[in-house]
């Protein structure tokens, strides 16, 4: 078979798994977790919840092409019921980002002296990914160190916990990417935080390894307690290293053996280096319960003790329930504590038990809010005096009665008091520490009402300190109002100094720096006052623009054009825009040039299209979207040059108008088609605008069926003959027909045929081709407006627009609509679209038609693989692009992801409609990938855009193309884009210095300026020659007051400017 006819593809990055068979809000999306024993328990409270995107289930995941299904979550596993236009993408949280990659916070601890260690997750600054980020601050707020451990390319790793030894040594334990799947990795820095020594686990089994929790021995020894996937189930995982990174011992524990999932929460050492290990393992029945492990120095298991609470109310059998141990001590006589939740997710309360030394269990303590329907969780514990036990937690339940809980007992159990806080709503609270006089401090994050009369919130995390006998005495509040740019996404650490002072470190969202680590630092103050921070630092490392794919097309010369959006913060009026890019690949992949269009350089940019036109030159068509239905749009057309360079834009207005299909003909000429309004108080009617090969407009047509006076257009074709067809909708406000429309090239309307499907039912054409001979055949709907359903219909009208024939597709209790319309070789028709149904799902249909009607065939691809693109060769074999939802388990820390794994899917049928092959890929580094369209370039190869990500750390734009089996990663990353565009300096804010990132595309002299926003030079900083690539300034804080400056980066081609923040 000639190249030319066939493409031949291969699996470019081996993640291909299980499918998902179904998903809920309470359970994980792969089909494989939800066999095993406690994996929903993890799925909702494991350590891998923290690693998921702060909006993951906010965030419509997947994208549907415009007309898709509305997808339901019985009928699309794994989905969201929306559906969404291509161009859109529907996050609700608090802050939105301005640009992809983040800096989380995941651990803090601060020591007496006022110094806070943080780790966590970081934007890498050569690459896209995350890397694992550790910083030291002083007790002033100072950055007295930081360390990057780089990551592969387009990893995301992170430090999850922190621990310091006997030597001012800190440790660092977290995720590493290995190529293939998740390992653990534990890392040293020494005290000045250089990396001592860095050590990785890879399990048994490929599958991901992670740690839960971390701690040191008296020798300086180390001990991380995880779970590791060991083919057959997830077990407890604990090792131990010498000081110089040297495995001591690992040990293992399956739990009850396979299909169940064993999690470490908390590890502690004893007095004789004995290490105790707690967490949560299921049950016979399912229910998971506190699971401890004692195992004495050289790693051997002392004993081991299951605990099951079982909830009891007077007068009622004794029922099963969940319990998630969540913190262990141990006192002088080696006696183990354990607090935790009891009857997760029924009714919420303290679980705390103590063990003798030899694992006898002693007493078993529950602790409830009084108030009513309260949901109490305990988080920590810690011993005091030798003789009273501390349990913290939180109380949730009351509209804004929410807060926080202490209980006090005597290491006998005994209950000395308990205490509460309220006035809070919605409170999480894993902050916990004593004082230096050993009363309990304890801190979380939660609302409250700001202003009660306009409903405001406020974002808060605050900390409480607790006397002896459980009075409040002092507390630390860290507030924040509820806004579109910022938001306080969780309390991360809580810290005391020798002085008394509070240091909470959080991690924080705002629309200007994206996620940003935030240490705050509160001077001791009684419970009857506010104070003010005495310092408040922020930390943001490098952001690169977070992209999100609009639409891809190919010229005559092999290149691609990838249109795109990405989020720009506009700091004068303190709001996020979407900024559009237009970016060109050559042949091989390689980034040519971009454009940008942001609403400061064409009024206001709501929507942008792009098309090539005969001689490979560009047009781009700008446009505002109608704010109202009686609002004029702007409509901007740009020409470029396949070289970029702009030759001529032209703006028009149109009266409350609706452009849906910009087309350019063989001269070069450009034509507007939609519906609108002749004059400002005119109603919308079918309408189209040609320009001429300069940008001059010629002709404005406006055009109304007297009859049918109700319009709306859906789509364009530019016929044989020069004319132009619009399809769409026509109606009399009773009856809606199926029409199309022909002008010709003077913009004269030749003929507008309505066709009425079906008596009572509202027709749409959607898509339109012609053949040879003029005929026209028109893709649309017919829908029922009693059972709210469509049927696909194919309608062919003859050239003089007379209609010939009707076909419906459609089956009762479905739902149907056509992707496309498409001539073949031979002028046979080919149709595609989508059937749903409510149980099945959604299929993607193909059905070939004769000129006559016949239809040849009509096949249906797998269910739930949601269509992106469709292309044919020369001998009418069609590939069809898809997503498709796959089982990232065992491999990523991601599992847990609400959405599943999303991969490209393509599907091959030949003419004779018979299924050939399917294949499947994902992103670089086996990421998740959005496949967004395929494209046939001039050399007869497929093309394939999307966006590939991980979790929400980054997403940036991947090209693929078919070649002799592929299809093969053109584009390495290009998170940078555009590769010439200044990034934003780092740290921002800063204090003292800061670091400017910039790309160079020629050898030559470099100049960084800085000045205030009055426009005044400040300062400037020289490099007289740099070669290309990327490179980064350093420059000064010195003498510049708190406030936002200006810098600007010359070199020897481009000028840049943004916008920096002294601190």
């Amino acid at each position: 078979m000639p190249t030319s006819t066939r493409f031949c593809f291969l699996l470019i990055c081996t993640i291909l798994l299980g499918m998902i068979a179904q998903n809920g809000w309470a359970q994980p999306s792969s089909a494989v977790l939800r066999h095993i024993r406690g994996a929903s328990v993890a799925y909702q409270a494991g350590v891998l919840g923290r690693l998921q995107a702060p909006h993951d289930s906010t965030r419509l995941m997947h994208r549907n092409t415009v007309g898709q299904a509305t997808l339901s979550r019985t009928a699309a596993p794994g989905l969201f019921p929306q559906a969404l236009p291509d161009d859109w993408r529907l996050d609700t949280y608090y802050a939105p980002r301005t640009q992809g990659g983040f800096d989380q916070p995941l651990a803090s601890i601060s020591d007496g002296q006022g110094n806070t260690f943080i780790t966590g997750t970081s934007s890498a600054t050569e690459q896209p990914g995350n890397e694992v980020y550790t910083l030291k601050l002083n007790a002033e707020g100072d950055v007295v160190w930081q360390a990057r451990q780089s990551a592969a390319p387009f990893a995301a790793e992170a430090g999850l916990q922190l621990a310091q030894d006997g030597a001012q040594n800190i440790l660092v334990s977290g995720t590493y990417w290995n190529g293939s799947d998740n390992d653990l990795q534990v890392l040293k820095y020494d005290p000045n935080g250089q990396l001592v020594w860095q050590q990785v686990y890879s399990g048994p089994a490929e599958g991901i390894d992670v740690p839960a929790a971390l701690t040191v021995d008296s020798q300086n020894n180390i001990i991380v307690a995880g779970f590791s996937w060991s083919g057959v189930s997830v077990d407890y995982l604990v090792i131990k290293y010498d000081p110089q990174g040297q495995v001591v011992w690992v040990a293992r524990d399956a739990g009850l053996g396979d299909n169940t999932w064993n999690e470490p929460t908390a590890v502690a050492v004893d007095a004789d280096d004995n290490v105790l290990v707690t967490g949560y393992s299921p049950n016979e029945s399912g229910y998971v319960g506190y699971y401890t492990i004692k195992y004495d120095a050289a790693g051997d298991v002392l004993w081991q003790q299951r605990y099951d609470y079982q909830h009891l109310e007077e007068g009622e059998e004794a029922l099963p329930t969940n319990s998630l141990p969540q913190a262990v001590a141990i006192d002088a006589q080696n006696a183990v504590y354990i607090t935790g939740i009891f009857d997760y997710r029924g009714l919420d309360r303290f679980g705390t038990l103590k063990y003798t030394a030899a694992g006898e269990q002693q007493w078993v303590r529950t602790y409830r809010s009084p108030q009513e329907f309260e949901s109490t969780r305990a988080y920590n514990l810690a011993l005091h005096g030798g003789d009273t036990l501390y349990v913290a937690g939180q109380h949730n339940g009351g509209f804004r009665d929410d807060g926080y809980a202490v209980v006090a007992y005597t290491t006998a159990g005994d209950s000395l008091w308990a205490a509460e806080t309220n006035g809070m709503m919605e409170v999480t609270a894993p902050g916990f520490v004593l004082d230096a006089a050993g009363r309990p401090t304890v801190g979380g994050k939660g609302f409250f009402m700001a202003d009660s009369l306009n409903f405001t919130l406020g974002n808060v995390a605050s900390a409480v300190t607790f006397d002896l006998d459980g009075t409040v005495v002092q507390h630390a509040v860290f507030e924040q109002i509820v806004a579109d740019t910022a938001s306080l996404q969780s309390l991360v650490g809580l810290g005391r100094d020798a002085t008394g002072a509070f240091y909470l470190t959080v991690h924080s969202a705002y629309s200007s720096l994206s996620d940003v680590y935030e240490t705050v630092k509160f001077a001791a103050a009684p419970a009857d006052s506010l104070t003010e921070p005495a310092w408040q630092t922020r930390y943001t490392g490098p952001k690169h623009a977070s992209l999100q794919m609009l639409d891809m097309v190919a010229d005559g010369l092999g290149n691609t054009y990838v249109t795109a959006t990405y989020g720009l913060f506009k700091a004068e009026v303190n709001r996020l825009d979407i900024g559009y890019a237009l970016v060109k690949y050559d042949a091989t992949g390689a980034l040519v040039w971009e454009q940008t269009f942001i609403g400061d350089d064409v009024a206001s940019v709501e929507g942008m299209r792009v098309l090539v036109d005969a001689d490979n030159d560009l047009r781009v068509h700008l446009t505002q979207l109608p704010r109202t239905s009686f609002d004029s749009t702007l409509q901007v057309i740009r020409k470029y040059t396949a070289a970029g360079e702009l030759a001529w834009e032209t703006q028009t207005s149109l009266q409350r108008a609706q452009v849906v299909a910009p087309r350019t003909d063989a001269a070069g000429n450009t034509y507007l088609a939609g519906t609108a309004a002749e004059t400002p108080d005119g109603m919308p009617t079918f309408a189209l605008v040609k320009l001429d090969a300069n940008g001059t407009e010629q002709w404005a047509t406006y055009y109304a069926i007297d009859s049918l006076p109700n319009c709306g257009t859906t789509n364009t074709l530019l016929t044989n003959d020069g004319g132009m067809l619009l399809a769409g909708t026509a109606s009399d406000g009773e009856t809606t027909y199926l029409t199309v429309l022909k002008f010709n090239a003077e913009g004269e309307a030749v003929w507008a045929t309505p066709v009425l499907t079906e008596p009572n039912e509202r027709g749409t054409a959607l898509h339109l081709t012609e053949d040879a001979a003029g005929s026209i055949y028109a893709a649309g709907i017919s829908l029922n407006p009693m059972e709210y359903l469509n049927d696909l219909v194919t309608v062919k009208l003859d050239a003089a627009g007379q209609w010939q024939w009707t076909r419906r597709y459609g089956e009762a209790s479905t739902d149907e609509r056509p992707y496309g319309i498409r001539m073949l070789t031979n002028g046979d028709l080919l149709v595609w679209g989508y059937t749903l149904n409510w149980e099945i799902g959604v299929k993607t249909a193909l059905m070939r038609y004769t000129p006559d009607g016949e239809q040849a065939w009509l096949t249906t691809l797998e269910p739930n693989f949601y269509y992106r693109s469709l292309e044919t060769d020369g001998e009418d074999n069609s590939y069809i692009l898809q997503q498709v939802l796959l089982d990232p388990f065992p491999q990523r820390a991601d599992l847990f992801s609400i959405t599943g794994f999303s991969a490209a899917a393509l599907s091959q049928v030949d003419s004779t409609g018979a299924f050939i092959e399917l294949h499947a890929f994902a992103g670089q580094a086996g990421n998740p990938i959005f496949p967004g369209k395929m494209v046939k370039n001039a050399q007869e190869q497929l093309v394939i855009g999307g966006e590939t990500y991980n979790e929400d750390f980054y997403s940036f734009l991947t090209l693929f193309r078919s070649d002799e089996g592929l299809p093969t990663a053109l584009t390495d990353w290009s998170t940078q884009l555009p590769t010439s565009w200044l990034q934003q300096n780092y740290p921002n804010p800063f204090r003292t210095r800061t670091t400017i990132p910039f790309t160079v595309t020629e050898r030559g002299p470099v100049e960084v300026s800085i000045f205030d926003l009055q426009g005044r030079h400040l300062q400037t900083v020289r490099e007289p020659v740099l070669n290309p690539g990327k490179h980064a300034l350093s420059v000064s804080g010195a003498g510049l007051r708190p406030g936002v400056y200006l810098y600007r980066v010359t070199t020897a081609t481009t000028t840049q400017s943004r916008k920096m923040i002294v601190d």
